[in-house]
């Protein structure tokens, strides 16, 4: 009996579900793979608009026999598809991938030229009303001339292949030209290694039912997390050029249920040219924002990438820093270490893997308690150990690199302070000539600023930074340099819930404000300080530093109210005052990127 289940339709887009059916392609010995959208004028709403009304994948692999065919669309019901060293894992990629996207999906497969091709389909419509009890005996359907038109020479040539359809798109909404950027994101990325080494074409067209040629038509790049490989989606000047260097190559050899496995684990770190100068912001520029779509540790099974997990990127602070986006790591195995890792069945999780990265990304040493809790995984343990421990490494690089950049001059020679820098210097005065003029009265950070050791606020101030997600090293740094300055206040970048702007905390003596990277504030004060930076810009300047200066001056008034009740409505005046900023910027079209 046909039956399908709601959690078969559970794909985080539709470039993973597609990717699920060029696993079966390059199972199939595929070397070339078309990936084709067919759009109509539909009415939607009130107005006509071009709309998906089909996508297909079509490959010159092996092909299927008609028995095969059947089978391959039954949930489950290819028995080979466990073998080692092949990217399909259950057998259920094809029916399980189709109907997680639509509600009707058709499958023609040969093995002796595309005239004699077999053909069946699924239809949840059908199953649903019972009209469908069992994947269809496997008949002689043509197959249509659209997809015939579309295909690629590479693919028409060959004597077997397959193409899937599918059709009733119920969970396809977004615009081809949506879908396929992201499909040259995801996929992009997901197959790197069989782009890069030739070993498998991808190619996107899409084509409209009222004209004859396909108006979209491009081959998909290979989208390197390690920023390693040449000729890549990295957009210019790293188009061509790798943009990072190789930092680390290391292996280990492991045995998983009485087998010799091989686990490689490679690091990348940025060229030192592409930070630029001091004032600069490489993050904004389009490469930077193309590695902030990449950051994290790559998982890659047989060649194919499960997962990027952002564990790790927490290390340096949250994917506010600059340190976050310019390194890479990659960890590549084969299928044979699946239960090790935790691979799940549609391949888009490493369970096993990323609990361990969970567990140590914010400790300081191995923990040997949780280690004995996984005793067939301590093997793994020690690897990600060695993982976060490099990681690290990279980012105490980074921050060395960041601070020796070349730093900018004005006409007298100087080097400008940081917008960020001078807002707390200004600010710091100004509260200290206040409270010495009678207008304010000291608080509680005042009297700590007074009463504590220099020992003992260092360590506040520090636990603060590692609480926000900064590494010991960093958070240790940042709290001598904030002391020897003698700054009240300190901002740092923060990945707050909601729509907070910011938030305040109160630690040896210093007010931290805490600046929510998840804002749209955030985003603009980066692109007014970068102008200020990079070109002069006095006006952008002034502005950054007046949206930083009203922000402290918020944070001295929340400090200088003594009744906590008083406080706690200040606090919820600020959410609320964050929800309106948040929308009016959103409306003026400034985001949180």
């Amino acid at each position: 009996m046909l039956r399908i289940h709601e959690p078969y339709r559970r794909y985080r887009h539709t470039a993973n579900a597609v990717a699920e059916l060029l696993d079966n392609s390059i199972d199939a010995r595929a070397n070339r793979v078309d990936v084709l959208i067919r759009e109509e004028m539909r009415l939607v709403k009130t107005r006509s608009r071009w709309q998906v009304s089909q996508l297909a994948v079509f490959d010159n692999g092996e092909g299927m026999s008609a028995h095969t065919l059947v089978q391959a669309l039954r949930f489950g019901g290819r028995g080979d598809s466990q073998t080692i060293h092949k990217i399909g894992k259950y057998g259920m990629g094809l029916p399980t991938a189709s109907v997680s996207q639509c509600k009707r999906v058709d499958v023609w497969s040969w093995q002796d030229g595309i005239d004699n091709a077999a053909h069946s389909y699924i239809d949840v419509d059908a199953v649903g009303s019972g009209d469908l009890e069992e994947v269809p005996v496997a008949d002689d359907l043509p197959v249509p001339d659209l997809w015939l038109n579309m295909a690629s020479p590479d693919a028409l040539d060959n004597v077997s292949g397959t193409l899937v359809v599918w059709s009733k798109l119920d969970r396809i909404t977004a615009r081809s030209e949506t879908i396929f950027n992201k499909v040259e994101q995801e996929i992009g990325r997901i197959y790197r290694h069989f782009i890069n080494e030739g070993r498998l074409a991808i190619r996107m067209a899409a084509k409209r039912n009222t004209e004859r040629f396909p108006y979209t038509d491009k081959t998909v790049r290979p989208n390197d997390p390690l920023y390693l490989m040449r000729n890549s989606a990295t957009p210019k000047p790293y188009d061509n050029e790798p943009m990072f260097e190789p930092y680390a190559d290391k292996s280990y050899d492991i045995i998983v249920d009485g087998r010799a496995e091989f686990i490689e684990v490679n690091y990348s770190i940025a060229n030192p040219e592409i930070l630029g100068q001091f004032g600069d912001y490489p993050g904004l520029r389009d490469y930077g924002k193309h590695a902030r779509q990449n950051m994290g540790v790559s998982v890659v099974r047989e060649d194919r990438e499960i997962l990027l997990q952002d564990l790790f990127i927490r290390e340096g602070g949250g994917g506010a820093l600059p340190q976050n986006r310019w390194w890479g790591c990659e960890v590549k195995f084969g299928s044979g270490c699946d239960d090790l890792f935790g691979v799940d069945h549609n391949k888009q999780m490493a369970a096993h893997f990323s609990s361990i990265a969970k567990d140590v990304s914010d400790s300081v040493e191995a923990d040997s308690d949780v280690k004995e809790e996984i005793e067939d995984q301590t093997d793994l343990y020690d690897i990600v150990v060695d993982i976060r421990n490099t990681t690290r490494s990279m980012m105490r690089e980074l921050e060395r690199m960041f601070k020796q950049r070349p730093r900018k001059h004005n006409l007298n020679g100087d080097a400008p302070e940081s917008v960020e820098s001078e807002a707390e210097s200004v600010a710091t005065v100004v509260a200290k000539d206040n409270l010495g003029a009678g207008i304010a009265q000291k608080t509680q950070t005042d009297h700590a600023r007074e009463t504590l050791d220099q020992d003992t606020r260092k360590e506040q101030i520090k636990q603060h930074f590692i609480q926000e997600g900064f590494a010991e090293y960093d958070a240790d740094t940042r709290a001598q340099e904030a002391l020897e300055q003698d700054k009240w206040f300190k901002f740092v970048a923060s990945n707050l819930s909601g729509s907070q702007v910011f938030s305040v905390t109160r630690q040896g003596g210093i007010l931290h404000v805490n600046l929510n990277i998840n804002h749209p504030i955030y985003g603009f004060l980066d692109v007014i300080e970068t102008e200020a930076g990079n070109e002069g810009n006095e006006t952008a300047r002034k502005a950054a530093l007046s949206i930083r200066a009203m922000l402290l001056a918020w944070a001295r008034m929340e400090d200088e109210i003594e009744l906590e009740s008083a406080r706690l409505y200040f606090q919820d005046t600020c959410i609320r005052w964050g929800q309106m900023m948040r929308d009016v910027l959103n409306r003026l079209g400034v985001s949180s990127e």
